[in-house]
């Protein structure tokens, strides 16, 4: 069995790595904010590609840490206050960063749902064109109707 201050270390580290984890997700959904605000939306799926290694790293961790929490619950409580207080600000920023990452994807949710819509409405336009042509046959450019961001 591990001795209960190399437990804490390592808990101490995985809990380092969650938060830098956690970090580079609120950055790939800035990142990705700005793709949706400039309109690259061609530049998505190397985005969302960043999330799933990030996301399987963070259950891994999670895993690794009940593990270890398990060993701990038959061992006296010998903790440090420096190692307890370092854990405790780590679970801290990390907590917060989680909250600035689910803001970010609530935005972004938010914004590609308006994209959406906005695509379905010019296909809509254009279905509803492309079938008065059909029936009226070739004449002026009804085109001119889509919105400019088509």
């Amino acid at each position: 069995m591990m001795q209960q201050d190399t437990i804490i270390r390592e808990i101490t580290s995985i809990a380092r790595r969650r938060l830098e984890c956690y970090a580079a997700l609120a950055d790939l959904a800035q990142r990705q904010k700005t793709i949706l605000v400039e309109h690259r939306e061609s530049d998505l799926p190397d985005n969302l590609a960043g999330f799933d290694p990030l996301l399987l790293e963070i259950m891994q961790l999670d895993r690794r840490e009940e593990t270890l929490v398990g060993y701990l619950e038959d061992a006296p409580p010998e903790v440090s206050a420096d190692l307890r207080a370092e854990y405790n600000q780590l679970k801290s920023r990390t907590a917060k960063t989680a909250r600035l990452l689910r803001e970010l994807t609530i935005i972004n949710r938010e914004m590609l749902a308006g994209k959406m819509e906005f695509v379905n409405f010019s296909l809509g336009v254009v279905c509803k064109i492309a079938a008065e042509q059909l029936v009226s046959g070739p004449g002026d450019n009804p085109a001119i109707l889509l919105d400019s961001r088509v």
